[in-house]
């Protein structure tokens, strides 16, 4: 397993994972400017992995790379860039929740406005 090898495994697995990262980040800011979010998150995400997968055996049986640099590299950027994913998403879905109750008169601390003295 030369140097070049491997170099090639980490490259085509970050860029795999990052390709992945960005179609997540695209998929994702189109499905909170629509009022089918769950519909194009889960959509988009069930074709993101048909795609990934597709690619992941493409390159492992047609490619001179080291299997678990490949897929070492691959996974660690996916599971990276899946984390920042989450967070994201329930961080944004709980903000636009708060400006809907905002807007709406509702209150989001549980309240009604009613004061007690």
């Amino acid at each position: 397993m030369g140097s070049e090898q491997i170099m090639l495994s980490v490259g085509l697995g970050v860029g795999l994972g990052l390709a992945y990262i960005f179609a997540s980040y695209v998929s994702n800011q189109l499905a909170l400017r629509s009022t089918q979010f769950m519909l194009i998150v889960v959509g988009a995400m069930m074709l993101r992995m048909f795609i990934a997968l597709v690619l992941l055996a493409v390159v492992l049986l047609m490619l001179p790379v080291a299997n678990a640099v490949f897929l070492g590299g691959f996974f660690v950027v996916f599971g990276i860039g899946l984390v920042i994913e989450v967070v994201t998403l329930h961080r944004r879905k709980l903000d636009s929740d708060a400006g809907r109750a905002e807007t709406s008169g509702l209150r989001t601390d549980g309240s009604n406005g009613e004061q007690f003295n």
